[in-house]
């Protein structure tokens, strides 16, 4: 059905307080602002006017009586698109209630998360670039209606930023083409809303096949709770988001001039001894330059070979690289280059103001979040130089708190909800264990007291790494470039062995799938389609429609051979059922690149073509503990989405409670929140307060398994492992000794 915005907008009137009520359960706002700054985002523009609908009639709605009209009907459900900027803008209007309660009580909906569930449910993705979420293109998409973005008023100025002219101006006042324009936002709020919750419930509840899924009741139950698709915590996650991009983060300048100081003087002379061997970083054909020279390093080895990438290049990532820095000192002048190089550009040249407002991401295709903008302010380098230098803003201190194992705990809840596996990892987490030592102790036999720091840290690689089912050779990269440890094969055997001793269930949780079965699955193999293409020469023992995983292995060799034979007789396969594979892939080809559609029209075998279809045929819906189904994940990507996904959610619904109880967020970084408390104040309780306010939001979608914090005061960003206390026992703000710019 097409929907005609004009129409409908001739039809909206002034709503004035004497009309009362006048809507009875839903309605769609959308509110006008003065055109917003884009170098300072976090600022708010003022509200001009607003505009609201249910379906049937509209209502204006002027400064003066936003605080009435929203007072009047605070029982309704209310829709709106990019609600964190539009709640941000009442809350300065509306005086006689608390906007954020709507979020509390479950009562507004986000059109534009609405639309990156749905993405993320259907196509594996959350819409997040190239405005594909604006209600713009949501309107387009879902409506089939252009909601024309270049209008013009009588003196040619653009009607979309030049709302402000209007503020504090009688309504009388204000063009038809602005009252015209934010009323066909609010229209197309309320249809584009209907025509997705059309599909999001049937999208989900029809993904009973899709990893993680437990029951109808289940699901449903975390639909009720959470909303479809999680909304409501992604909801809670990106006001608070919002919040501490309008908070910023407080730098200390000069110390961050000395750092850049002396790291811009150790990059000059490296630069000068990597120009000795022909490499000029930054140049024109420095790329060429760098493999060159590279490769005569290689060929002067005596037969160690650098890793190299599938176009043949020699990889020069600082993880690959760094075990062969002996070979020659080039490699070390280049690796220590590249670190500064990188440190001076993401961070230190990004923070040249006294305060910096970074912006945050709240979904992501696992659930979690990041940061981007003025500084990514989830990737700050762990180096104190770096962190040094971030402090609280004047009269605070900060609070540095952190989940303890977060996505171990996760992990267990998940195991045992979501597949119903009794997990010794949740009663060894029950019991306080420490998992690093605990493995650690069974691989080296030793009592949990006497593990060193070398065997936790070797063990902490593998219980971080295994859950995501990581292989052999990424856990070894894994462990050198974040805990500095070299695994041989013995270590990595070992280690893998105890980790599967030691957490049974997780031989069931990374238990991996057929491919054969997946192919099938994939290209729709079954005795009916076969007998449907009049295959010969193959019998089929499964049900008439159900996947069969022999037919996938043989279609798998189909696309591997030129001519595939049977495994038992040797005999070829016959033409018809060779015919019936392709025909099949023919059928998914517009999922294939273009050299792999090319190589099913020709029928063309390669190993090329196999593990483009295999890779595709891998990948399979999965649902968070909380009820959020992420479409087309792969093997790893799955297992990750259970605990990161899970992790994520309780860290939002923390935020939450935290930013509601009125603690100022100024950083949020997965595990860990930095919050900013008066320095006058009982360290001891704001912290404590701060603890028990993580847990609470954790223990929401993890009610099994023992959810801890830990935390710490400085005037700095530095955390340390304890609490630091002073002789009666009470919190104090500290300063770790070992930080000035030389260390």
């Amino acid at each position: 059905m097409q929907i005609c915005l004009d129409t409908f907008c001739c039809n909206f009137t002034l709503w004035k307080p004497e009309l009362g009520q006048v809507f009875q359960a839903f309605f769609s706002f959308d509110s006008a602002t003065s055109v917003m700054d884009n170098e300072t985002p976090w600022i708010l523009p003022p509200y001009v006017i607003g505009a609201a609908y249910d379906g049937q009639k509209g209502f204006y709605v002027t400064r003066e009586c936003v605080n009435e009209f929203f007072r009047t009907h605070c029982s309704c459900q209310i829709l709106m698109h990019d609600v964190p900027f539009q709640l941000a803008v009442l809350c300065k209007l509306v005086k006689t209630m608390d906007v954020y309660t709507w979020v509390d009580q479950d009562r507004i909906w986000d059109v534009q998360l609405l639309h990156r569930l749905l993405a993320l449910a259907g196509e594996g993705h959350t819409a997040r670039e190239g405005g594909k979420s604006t209600i713009t293109h949501c309107a387009a998409e879902y409506l089939g209606v252009v909601l024309p973005q270049d209008v013009k008023d009588s003196s040619k100025r653009m009607v979309r930023t030049s709302f402000g002219q209007w503020l504090n101006r009688p309504v009388g006042d204000i063009e038809p083409a602005y009252l015209e324009y934010v009323g066909r936002a609010a229209i197309a709020t309320w249809h584009v809303t209907d025509r997705l919750n059309q599909r999001l419930a049937p999208k989900i509840f029809g993904e009973s096949t899709a990893w993680g899924y437990v029951s109808p009741q289940w699901l449903a139950r975390q639909c009720e709770l959470w909303g479809v698709q999680t909304h409501h915590i992604q909801l809670k996650g990106a006001v608070v988001l919002r919040e501490i991009t309008a908070n910023g983060l407080t730098l200390d300048i000069k110390r961050r001039n000395q750092l850049t100081d002396q790291l811009q003087a150790t990059a000059k002379e490296l630069r000068e001894s990597l120009k000795l061997r022909g490499y000029m970083p930054g140049l024109k054909g420095c790329g060429r330059a760098l493999q060159a020279i590279l490769r005569s390093i290689e060929r002067n080895s005596h037969g160690v070979s650098f890793a190299k990438t599938r176009a043949g290049e020699i990889a020069t990532q600082e993880n690959l690289l760094r075990e062969f820095e002996w070979m020659d000192p080039f490699i070390g002048y280049y690796l220590k280059f590249a670190a500064i190089d990188s440190l001076l550009s993401r961070v230190l040249l990004k923070t040249n103001s006294r305060h910096i407002h970074p912006s945050f991401e709240p979904l992501l295709v696992t659930g979690r979040t990041s940061s981007y903008g003025a500084i990514n302010a989830q990737n700050v380098p762990r180096d104190n130089r770096v962190r040094s230098f971030f402090v609280p803003s004047r009269g605070n201190i900060f609070i540095i708190a952190d989940y303890v194992m977060i996505e171990m705990v996760t992990l267990s809840q998940g195991v045992m909800t979501q597949f119903g596996l009794p997990s010794q990892m949740a009663e060894a987490i029950n019991s306080k264990k420490d998992l690093h030592k605990l493995v650690a102790a069974s691989i080296t036999g030793k009592e949990i007291d006497e593990v060193t720091q070398e065997d936790r840290s070797k063990a902490k690689a593998v219980n971080y790494g295994m859950p995501g089912g990581m292989g052999k050779d990424g856990l070894r990269k894994y462990a050198k470039s974040s805990y500095g440890i070299e695994l041989t094969d013995d270590d990595l055997s070992s280690l893998t062995a105890s980790w599967f001793n030691s957490f049974p269930e997780m031989q069931r949780f990374l238990l991996k799938e057929s491919l054969g079965l997946n192919l099938a699955i994939f290209l729709g193999l079954s005795s009916q389609t076969l007998r449907q293409h009049r295959g010969e020469g193959y019998h089929s023992d499964a049900g008439t429609g159900q996947p069969d995983e022999k037919l996938g292995w043989m279609a798998r060799k189909t696309m591997l051979e030129a001519v595939p034979k049977k495994n038992g007789s040797g005999e070829d396969y016959a033409r018809e059922l060779i015919e019936y594979f392709w025909t099949r892939l023919e059928g998914i080809s517009e999922r294939l690149s273009e050299r792999s559609k090319v190589a099913v029209r020709q029928r063309q075998p390669s190993k090329e073509l196999e593990r483009e279809v295999s890779q595709l045929a891998s990948l399979q819906g999965c649902f968070t503990l909380t009820g959020r189904l992420r479409a087309g994940a792969s093997y790893c990507a799955r297992h990750n989405t259970i605990f990161q996904g899970l992790a994520a959610d309780g860290a939002k619904l923390a935020l939450w409670r935290l930013w509601r109880a009125g603690f100022r967020i100024v950083n949020f970084i997965h595990d860990e929140i930095l919050v900013e408390v008066p320095e006058g104040s009982d360290l001891t309780h704001q912290a404590e307060s701060i603890r028990r306010h993580m847990i609470d939001g954790m223990r929401e979608v993890v009610p099994d398994v023992l959810v801890d914090v830990k935390y710490s005061a400085s005037r700095r960003w530095y955390k340390d492992a304890v609490k630091v206390l002073d002789a009666d026992g009470r919190l104090i703000p500290w300063e770790p000794t070992s930080t000035s710019i030389g260390d």
